[in-house]
């Protein structure tokens, strides 16, 4: 079963097509048209007005986003260095629709739009898994190097190949510049943060320009959540003449980050057992199961310990461990490296015609150990079996420890990424009349390998360690730490695999402008994904090499009608296709192919030339094809319903996501930048659609986010300089972190509001000074809803940078 909007995206999809056809039989005959000369490589937008009013990614093109019928949020590089931030993970306040996943271990960045998985780009080209999909990378994507950050809604497999359902954020970066510059950077902050970054611009004659980067970090982290990275992108252009162009980039990443898994976790005290919240809990409310298979029998003194122990929001909120880390030193940072290069040749064929071809190696290897596991066991009636053993509460030697952490997983994670790619895309502008149509042809190969090896360590829960388990944590709120090194206790091989990863494809897109103010995207393409999965345990379940392949059409239709000149409205509808679990396992089954939908209807206004835009738009995105069991399916023989003669599982659950969002940007550089966006989604899972089986919001995700930028530059000068002064508000909604199979089924972590601030002097001659006050309120609260728990976000911190240019 679809979702509810399918007809409605095939509908508009059909009408938007013979619409198109429509065009071409009616038009005048062919003339040129009188306009820009045809442009494939429109990435680094110029411009106050246009930083906010354009953008590449939804068309591959410079369209005014007045005239893209697409959802579109984006960042430029002041408002991102005016907020002081460094990561992907920092620009996702600017961004509405995009935000943390849910069930994250914190690996990496683990982000989605609209509660569906994502694609990372840059300038069009992979990224890297970074977690998303399942994988085991550790990619923390920096802005070191990036212009702008543009997020596309919605699948976009007819432009960019491999595509996740929600859409693409990419990460455009810098590039060689006609004229000399140098640029100097240092700063230094809380939590012993320090950092340095140096661009070298120049033009080495009229048809070469090189330009290069480099950058280092290092950081304590709040709860020592450290942080390395050492940084350098070199690129060189070479325009051979009027009609050919060459560019070659290259990067080299070198970073050490601490995966945080647990964050401040859960205690097990599930109400559903007792009938009543922790604060209202008696001994009364958690007797003893029946004696036998394995089960604790609690004493009274022992039951009434537990009691004193509960606090409010015992089972439904995570417990606050104040400056305490579960990050044991057992745990490992990421030892991460990231190589890519890239080349781009451009061809101006004619006024009307143009040919871009470009290629890019990516390779990511990345190794550590984390926490995976630090349960903490209070009372829990599972399936009728109360403090069975090991999900039961710490009793040895009579002695009940009530906060103690058990069945620990420690996994020391070796990851390998290799991706090659190329693209090739041909332009051409026909005009019919008043009609012109901007045809994009184009055609990918990608291939990607993942070598994934994954060894564990237990504590004495677990018998695969028995010979030398890690020692339990009796009290999280102090925890004693094992000692030594990982590679000192009794490993156990937990995963190792192998996965080769193909896909071709190819497209045809129409853009058209046409009277009365209108403009209409249609697009089809076709997309072969081809997986290829070798578990090499070679353990029942997955024994075997498997393979599977998606393939198909998919489509992206739109209409943007410019109701008045400074207002649009639009409409669009797509489909993509989204191969299953790329980075992890394939079933062997062979699902049917996955889907991803998008239905969209939307609003734009600009006004001060462009400077101001704002945006809003109501969607539905939704992944098809999900798999979960058969409840037909019975392997039991002793059972009434045995049947083995059906599959195990069914593929028609879908998740979707209705809501709407609005972005509004303002550049006005010499006075005002405004950045402010805000997102309502209703993210949820429909498990077996036939007996209407839907879930809650799914986890981690908030129903509300959005935030506020502003900063404002004094009409008074000091000492021949111009003072600015700004700041802004963010706030995420409650999110969901319950886990019916770990017993804590109403667990979330509370909505949160932070308030920074920004004071900078620059002086005239070319240098500035910024100070960057962040959660300024001292506000406690989580940034990341975890597995079993919520990472909490930093206090109060400031950051003082110097900027230089020359």
């Amino acid at each position: 079963m679809k979702p509810t909007h399918d007809s409605l995206l095939r509908v508009t999809f059909r009408a938007l097509a013979s619409l198109s056809a429509a065009l071409w039989v009616t038009a005048p005959p062919h003339s040129f048209a009188q306009a820009e000369p045809v442009s494939l490589d429109t990435m680094i937008v110029e411009g106050e007005a246009e930083q906010i009013s354009q953008a590449y990614t939804a068309l591959k093109s410079g369209t005014a986003l007045l005239d893209t019928p697409a959802s579109v949020s984006l960042a430029t590089e002041a408002l991102l260095d005016a907020q002081g931030a460094v990561s992907l993970q920092d620009a996702i306040r600017n961004l509405s629709g995009l935000g943390q996943a849910g069930n994250n271990y914190g690996i990496g960045d683990q982000l989605v739009i609209r509660g569906q998985e994502i694609s990372y780009t840059y300038d069009g080209l992979d990224a890297g898994s970074g977690g998303s999909g399942g994988g085991s990378g550790a990619t923390v994507r920096s802005l070191t190097n990036v212009e702008r950050v543009e997020v596309l809604k919605g699948p976009a497999g007819t432009l960019y190949g491999i595509g996740g359902a929600g859409g693409i954020v990419n990460l455009v970066e810098k590039r060689p510049q006609p004229v000399a510059h140098d640029r100097l950077r240092a700063y230094v902050g809380t939590w012993e943060t320090y950092g340095a970054e140096y661009d070298f611009n120049r033009p080495l004659n009229e048809r070469w320009s090189f330009r290069f980067i480099a950058s280092t970090r290092q950081s304590e982290g709040y709860r020592n959540f450290n942080e390395d990275r050492t940084e350098f992108y070199p690129s060189l252009r070479f325009d051979a003449n009027a009609d050919h162009t060459l560019l070659f980039t290259g990067a080299y990443i070198a970073d050490r980050v601490q995966v945080d898994s647990i964050g401040h976790p859960v205690r097990i005290f599930d109400e559903s057992s007792t009938g009543v919240p922790a604060a209202e809990a008696t001994v009364a409310d958690i007797p003893n199961g029946p004696t036998g298979g394995g089960r604790v029998q609690l004493t009274p003194d022992q039951q009434q310990q537990l009691i004193d122990s509960l606090a409010p929001g015992d089972g439904t909120q995570p417990f606050d461990l104040g400056n305490v880390s579960l990050i044991s030193p057992l745990a490992r940072p990421t030892d991460g490296e990231e190589f890519r290069f890239k080349v781009r040749h451009d061809w101006s064929i004619g006024a009307d015609t143009a040919f871009a071809q470009y290629a890019q190696f990516r390779s990511y290897g990345s190794d550590y150990v984390r926490q995976t596991g630090a349960y903490n066991y209070v009372y829990w009636n599972r399936n009728g079996s109360i403090n069975a053993a090991p999900r039961a509460p710490l009793v040895e030697n009579g002695v009940l420890y009530p906060y103690a952490a058990r069945r620990q997983e420690y996994r020391k994670v070796d990851f390998q990424e290799d991706t090659l790619q190329y693209f090739a895309e041909l332009k051409h502008r026909i005009s019919r009349g008043e009609v012109t149509h901007d045809l994009l042809a184009t055609s990918y190969l990608e291939w990607r390998d993942y070598e994934t090896q994954n060894w564990s360590v237990y504590d004495a829960d677990n018998s695969r360690s028995a010979a030398n388990p890690v020692p339990y944590i009796y009290d999280i709120r102090s925890p004693n730490w094992p000692t030594g090194r990982f590679e000192d206790y009794e490993q156990y091989p937990s995963s190792d695999y192998t996965k080769d990863v193909t896909s071709i494809g190819a497209g045809l897109q129409d853009v058209i402008t046409l009277p009365h103010d209108l403009t209409a995207r249609f697009a089809v393409g076709y997309n072969r994904i081809k997986q290829d999965y070798d578990n090499n345990l070679q353990r029942s379940g997955d024994p075997l090499p498997v393979a599977s392949s998606d393939e198909g059409l998919n489509y992206n239709a739109g209409l943007s009608w410019r109701v008045r000149p400074q207002t649009s409205v639009f409409v669009t509808a797509a489909q993509g296709r989204t191969a299953y679990s790329v980075t992890g396992s394939v079933s062997l089954n062979n699902p049917p192919d996955s889907e991803s939908e998008n239905f969209e209807i939307g609003l734009r206004h600009q006004m001060l030339d462009g400077r101001l835009l704002f945006s809003t738009a109501l969607f539905a995105t939704s992944r098809t094809h999900l798999r979960y069991g058969n409840p037909l399916y019975d392997d039991d023989p002793g059972s009434p319903t045995y049947n083995i003669e059906v599959d195990p599982y069914r593929y028609d659950g879908y998740e979707e996501t209705r809501g709407a969002e609005l972005d509004l940007n303002v550049n006005l550089t010499d006075r005002w930048m405004i950045n402010a966006n805000a997102t309502y989604q209703d993210p949820r899972t429909r498990r077996d659609p036939g007996t209407g089986t839907v879930t809650g919001l799914q986890k981690g995700l908030p129903r509300v986010f959005g935030s506020v930028w502003a900063q404002h530059v004094l009409a008074t000068e000091f000492a021949g300089g111009r003072v600015t002064l700004g700041g802004g508000v963010t706030h995420t909604g409650r999110r969901s972190i319950n886990s019916t199979s770990f017993g804590i089924a109403q667990a979330y972590v509370d909505a949160f509001t932070t308030i920074d601030a920004i004071v900078r002097y620059d002086n005239p001659d070319h240098w500035n000074v910024q100070l960057n006050l962040n959660n300024v309120t001292d506000e406690a609260y989580y940034d990341l809803a975890q597995f079993l728990g919520g990472r909490p976000g930093e206090p109060f911190n400031a950051t003082v940078t110097f900027t230089a240019e020359f």
